[in-house]
């Protein structure tokens, strides 16, 4: 799971044709207020801790169960679906789950969940959403199974999307519970991209965009 480096970016999406909404939002100054070792968050809502998982796998496992949730047509799927795209936009998402969540955003104010058939005729019409999705997924992860790494990439989605339909959904407490904790185990993530960055740039030096980053003056560049 890569994450962004620019704090200001890990939220940032296309808002143009989508009505404005309470969103939960990053910005530098929630960002500088946390402690230099991020807070280690328990995913599970059960009884057996978090199972000797890493923080990336814990917030991994934890939008599984948030998009799987939101993959039914019942009322309450329908009521947390709305709960979801209140709280979170597309770009707090990773991998696959972002792709998915992204196109169920898109048509959020339609009266109809897009199922895995329609995903795959709009992905492969729209094979933009995965070409500007950056470093939120990893296009390539995939590209054993066809020489069109997009194509390959699709066709991931799709299994995901298969796999989460079949999962068991949350209750409302549950959902509402993993929400927050998925909040808190991004933004860790995040802070911890910027810190190992940072840390990076003051010893060896990185190039990112063809320049060259080395120093502690650079390294603030990422803060």
């Amino acid at each position: 799971m890569d994450f962004e480096k620019n704090n200001e970016e890990i939220v940032e999406v296309e808002t143009e044709e989508f009505e404005d909404t309470e969103l939960v939002e990053f910005d530098e100054e929630d960002l500088d207020s946390m402690e230099e070792t991020p807070p280690q968050v328990e995913v599970n809502s059960g009884n057996n801790g978090n199972n000797g998982l890493s923080l990336e796998e814990q917030v991994r496992e934890m939008s599984d169960k948030l998009i799987s949730t939101v993959l039914g047509e019942n009322d309450e799927c329908k009521s947390l679906r709305k709960l979801l795209f209140n709280a979170f936009k597309p770009d707090i998402f990773r991998d696959e789950n972002y792709v998915i969540y992204k196109v169920l955003y898109s048509f959020k104010d339609r009266d109809f969940l897009p199922d895995a058939e329609f995903m795959r005729m709009y992905l492969l019409r729209n094979e933009w959403v995965l070409r500007e999705a950056g470093s939120k997924i990893n296009l390539n992860a995939y590209s054993e199974v066809d020489e069109n790494p997009a194509i390959g990439y699709i066709m991931g989605v799709i299994k995901q999307y298969n796999r989460l339909s079949k999962e068991k959904n949350l209750d409302l407490n549950e959902f509402k519970l993993i929400i927050e904790k998925y909040k808190m185990g991004f933004q860790s993530l995040a802070i911890e991209e910027v810190l190992d960055h940072s840390k990076i740039i003051l010893t060896e030096g990185l190039t990112e965009n063809r320049k060259h980053l080395q120093g502690y003056e650079d390294s603030k560049l990422l803060r």
